[in-house]
């Protein structure tokens, strides 16, 4: 059994269903938080409630730990302003002693602040090469499919044209080959797909050997 009765997602209770089954959450409750979507990998789930970390699909938990660094860098940057305003604007002379520790504070706090702000540009420089990176491959992944599509696409007109070339020199020895492809193609014109005119076309052939 597990060893809560309730949800661990949702903190409801769990039913009989999850109960039987020895798990900690619904069913309904494996679903990224963030998107709504679901159903997520177990391991991963399991993970995420173990450590207490945010309930989602990768892709989806980087994007909102981005955005969250972007908003934490803004504030931060303006604490910076605001530390270096005051040193500029209130010691343009030599502090009196009583002003010193306020001085240190001040200093401490910038130290501080510096040492989030790089803490933070660090982990926005590593989102974006992991953003860069699936860029990458996303557009290296379309390009091959796009090569792919086109060297798929060159090599059916070179064998229709080959077919074609071939056609044509088989038409020359024979004409009747030419009047059975002119044929053909009257009845395509008239609405038939090639394989109904090619079976029309047989059927007269077989009537004419017939007689």
């Amino acid at each position: 059994m597990p060893e809560t009765k309730t949800c661990v997602i949702c903190q409801q209770p769990l039913g009989e269903f999850e109960l039987n089954l020895n798990v900690r959450y619904h069913h309904t409750c494996n679903k990224c938080s963030i998107c709504g979507e679901g159903q997520l990998d177990l391991d991963m789930l399991n993970n995420q409630i173990d450590k207490g970390l945010t309930i989602g699909h990768s892709g989806c938990v980087d994007q909102k730990l981005s955005a969250d660094i972007k908003n934490e860098l803004e504030i931060r940057m303006e604490h910076i302003d605001y530390i270096n305003k005051v040193i500029c604007s209130k010691w343009k002379v030599e502090p009196s002693v009583s002003e010193y520790d306020s001085l240190r504070k001040h200093l401490i706090a910038l130290q501080e602040a510096a040492a989030n702000v790089s803490m933070l540009m660090g982990a926005t420089k590593d989102r974006l090469a992991v953003r860069d990176a699936i860029d990458y491959r996303n557009k290296t992944k379309e390009q091959r499919e796009a090569e792919k599509l086109a060297e798929r696409s060159k090599a059916e007109k070179q064998i229709k044209t080959t077919e074609h070339l071939a056609q044509l020199e088989a038409e020359k020895k024979d004409p009747t080959l030419k009047l059975r492809r002119r044929q053909i193609e009257s009845f395509i014109t008239l609405g038939m797909s090639a394989a109904d005119a090619e079976n029309a076309v047989r059927e007269i052939e077989s009537k004419r050997r017939v007689n």
